[in-house]
């Protein structure tokens, strides 16, 4: 009878972990223990030992030891299944976040919040993506007018989200959103003229006459300097134009004579000279 009490315990315990490992639950969370132990550089076997409950495979028992291997194969495929459904969904989680800051970027406001939403529960609120999403989210809120939304994401984050940094930023963002605003009189405004107003100021740098550099010579030529004779009238009797003082009468007669002795001794008495040569 003690024989048999024995073998029925140990069926009726090799079942209990058997169906453990059974639970899809129970088996992802081992899986994830798993994986992450064997990221740590731990031996398998001894994280399939501490799954049962020991700290190293010689404290299995004997029918522990009998399904010891089909558990850690278990381990081993779920692992590699959690590792593939992880690298995908972080694939999907970028795609989500890019898609929704190009949107944000563009004015396109409300698909921005589609995709940062999107974005958000693929990778948790509490992931270091979902931080970023989060905050990119708050503003996504605020650009559509959800400013109840906004204020209360940065609450979330603030509250708690695990990294600090996100913290003090959602809470300073939240500072500011909560803030009042300030009304400010048409006297306290600053104005900007606008690009296509007739006063602005390049329509007026527009209407102002331009001259090339290689032209400025030709548009304003340099005044010269005006000597006496370009002060002269061509066209006033001559006596206006040469002055009347003695010397000049002086020079004038000497010119005079001595153009009339030149004429009579070149057709009078010098030419009869060469004429009565040649006879």
């Amino acid at each position: 009878m003690a024989v048999i009490n024995s073998n029925s315990n140990v069926m009726e315990g090799k079942s209990t972990h058997l169906a453990k490992f059974a639970d899809k639950s129970y088996l992802d969370k081992a899986a994830k223990r798993f994986k992450l132990g064997r990221e740590q550089g731990l031996e398998e076997d001894f994280l399939v030992a501490v799954e049962l409950g020991a700290t190293s495979r010689e404290q299995l028992s004997d029918a522990q030891l009998e399904y010891v291997d089909k558990i850690k194969d278990k381990l081993v495929q779920r692992a590699a299944e959690l590792s593939a459904e992880e690298a995908e969904r972080k694939k999907r989680e970028a795609a989500y976040m890019e898609a929704g800051k190009m949107a944000y970027e563009r004015g396109q406001y409300s698909d921005s919040v589609t995709f940062l939403e999107r974005a958000v529960e693929q990778s948790g609120k509490a992931s270091v993506l979902g931080g970023e999403a989060m905050m990119w989210l708050a503003l996504a809120y605020q650009a559509t007018g959800r400013e109840k939304d906004c204020i209360d994401t940065y609450k979330w984050l603030e509250d708690n989200h695990p990294i600090p940094k996100v913290k003090k930023q959602a809470a300073d963002l939240r500072y500011i959103m909560e803030a009042p605003k300030l009304e400010l009189s048409p006297e306290e405004r600053v104005t900007i003229p606008l690009l296509n107003s007739e006063e602005s100021w390049v329509k007026k740098g527009r209407n102002k006459s331009y001259t090339p550099k290689y032209n400025a010579a030709a548009a304003a030529p340099q005044k010269k300097s005006k000597s006496y004779w370009d002060s002269v009238d061509w066209d006033a009797p001559l006596n206006n134009v040469v002055p009347d003082k003695w010397y000049v009468r002086v020079a004038w007669v000497v010119l005079l004579v001595g153009m009339t002795v030149y004429a009579n001794w070149q057709y009078g008495g010098g030419g009869s000279g060469s004429l009565g040569g040649g006879s």
